[in-house]
């Protein structure tokens, strides 16, 4: 009797699952809206000129590859939050970009022109607790980010005095006096639990 119950789940789940055919992804008109990639590595351009695609989420990816989520019209939303370090232009020219959520590595750089003509980036959420994520001189080139439209950089609260400190914090320092970033305690904001984008 639980064989057979198992078996039906199964059955069940995999009738659920978003199915695409040659001819939609070829035509591009799939796959489409919110979509959750599982795997752990995936190849450069794996999003790439999906114009259909709002959101995407990789709940196990370790590193973003070069272009990986890159010159898509319509992207508001990239969660990653397990890799580590996104490479060059990994998630660069999504002009409706606005948030991204990544775990960072602690003295590590983040990948030249990482976000280089997203031109709507408001939001982005380095989660690692070891110690300051440092970012690429170029990084936001393109995306028009300044004082009057800064990019809010939402890290750990014990970690916020380095990220601020010019002694400590890399280029970061370029950015702050530019006025282009600035930076908000992860705990006690809307982010801080790691499911806020499912709401």
């Amino acid at each position: 009797m639980k064989a057979q119950s198992d078996r039906r789940r199964a059955m069940t789940a995999v009738s659920t699952q978003k199915r695409y055919t040659t001819e939609q992804i070829a035509n591009r008109s799939a796959p489409s809206g919110a979509i959750t990639l599982e795997g752990v590595d995936y190849p450069s351009y794996t999003v790439n000129r999906r114009d259909r695609v709002t959101q995407v989420v990789f709940p196990n990816l370790s590193t973003a590859p070069a272009y990986m989520v890159s010159n898509n019209a319509n992207v508001i939303r990239v969660i990653a939050q397990n890799a580590a370090i996104p490479q060059e232009g990994s998630l660069a020219s999504n002009p409706k970009l606005q948030c991204v959520d990544i775990y960072g590595a602690a003295g590590k750089g983040m990948g030249s022109l990482s976000f280089m003509y997203d031109t709507s980036l408001e939001t982005l959420i380095i989660r690692t607790p070891g110690g300051v994520y440092f970012p690429y001189a170029n990084m936001f080139n393109g995306a028009n980010v300044s004082s009057s439209k800064p990019v809010h950089v939402y890290v750990p609260a014990a970690l916020r005095p380095s990220y601020e400190d010019s002694e400590k914090n890399g280029k970061w320092s370029s950015f702050l006096s530019a006025g282009s970033v600035v930076f908000h305690d992860l705990e006690g904001s809307a982010y801080e639990n790691l499911n806020w984008w499912r709401n």
